[in-house]
């Protein structure tokens, strides 16, 4: 093979490349713009139709098939509460109460100490004795004004990127608890689904506390309907396969 011939052969082979490496920067393959050719798209048309593509994509993958319901704020925004009157309120309940900064900034950590069974702590290395006195981690809250039901922040392809942490999630964590059962070892005993066995309720505050501390779920029955229907599934022991965490 000539010279010539060699040096064509590499300046294809290196145009292909550049030619591959732009498409890819487009979101494209050359399988793709060949495709396209097909369909008689124009260079910015094809552009558009792979946009397209990917946002079903992402739409496909990653957004919830209720998502408008999560993403109302008006809606869900309910009975809006301060973080400070939301505390004074659960004090009520939680005489015990601890606050402190959250890891993000803007939000509040929320615990309780509480007497802990040493078995739950299979790393405890205090001095003998079936009990002792543990901060429990019960949740955080945005600092500011809240929502009283979780509100999804979506993206352009309307795919939940971030919450904005309602008042009535933290009562939900608070109610909605188990005591799991556990293997000598302490990790947990699982069902033929892999979910952990349930022992025994472990609330931390009961439905009619925080019915008596919050009132009434308000915003009317659709939007207040997965609050309810979580303190239903607590209520009648539904196998948590089957249980979203939503509000």
């Amino acid at each position: 093979m000539a010279v010539q011939d060699i040096y064509d052969a590499l300046e294809r082979t290196a145009e292909i490349e550049r030619e591959e490496a732009l498409l890819e920067e487009m979101g494209l393959t050359l399988n793709d713009t060949q495709k396209l050719r097909d369909t008689m798209l124009s260079p910015d048309e094809a552009v558009c139709a792979k946009q397209e593509e990917l946002l079903a994509i992402r739409q496909h993958k990653g957004r919830k098939s209720d998502w408008e319901e999560y993403a109302d704020s008006k809606r869900r925004m309910g009975y809006v509460m301060h973080h400070s009157e939301f505390i004074r309120k659960l004090r009520t309940v939680v005489p015990g109460l601890l606050v402190t900064d959250g890891r993000v900034r803007g939000t509040l950590a929320l615990l309780q100490v509480r007497s802990i069974p040493v078995r739950e702590v299979p790393q405890y290395l205090g001095p003998e004795r079936t009990n002792f006195m543990c901060p429990v981690y019960i949740g955080w809250i945005h600092s500011g004004e809240m929502p009283e039901y979780e509100i999804d922040i979506v993206d352009d392809a309307q795919c939940a990127i971030g919450q904005r942490r309602g008042w009535r999630t933290i009562l939900l964590r608070m109610i909605v608890r188990w005591n799991k059962m556990l293997k000598p070892n302490g990790e947990f005993e699982v069902d033929m689904h892999g979910v952990p066995r349930r022992e025994s309720r472990a609330s931390l505050i009961t439905e009619a506390q925080a019915l008596k501390a919050f009132g009434v779920p308000t915003q009317g029955f659709i939007t207040a309907t997965g609050y309810r229907h979580q303190l239903f599934n607590f209520r009648n022991a539904v196998p948590e396969r089957v249980i979203t965490d939503r509000n």
